[in-house]
């Protein structure tokens, strides 16, 4: 799994070590296994000259919350890159609090590696 994880790693710190203003961009993330989904997620990229070093934040069963978003923001303002995937609403599903069924086990084991195709905006 560690090797799988190193195309997500690559295209994080590229985009972190990119000179630009703060900014949040929207990217898919691909992801092949067990079944074929693209995921959304947020990129707080903070203002200035990279590198920057990066983060990715994975949300609770309950989905992206004001929390998840306020870290991702407080981590920018601290000079970090931070990636907020959402692995949620691309399958269909708002909250599994209670119910964890749905993305157990192999079903999200994948979502930080993505294949080494690549992905974007």
């Amino acid at each position: 799994m560690r090797r799988a994880a190193l195309p997500l790693a690559v295209l994080i710190l590229a985009l972190a070590c990119a000179g630009r203003a703060a900014a949040v961009e929207q990217i898919a993330v691909p992801v092949t296994e067990p079944t074929l989904v693209t995921l959304g997620g947020d990129f707080y990229v903070p203002s200035g000259a990279g590198p920057h070093p990066a983060v990715i934040l994975l949300h609770g069963c309950s989905g992206i919350t004001a929390s998840t978003t306020n870290w991702a923001l407080w981590l920018r303002s601290e000079g970090y890159a931070a990636l907020v995937l959402d692995g949620f609403s691309a399958r269909g599903l708002r909250t599994v609090c209670g119910y964890p069924q749905p993305l157990m086990g192999p079903v999200r084991a994948h979502d930080g590696s993505p294949p080494s195709r690549g992905f974007g905006p």
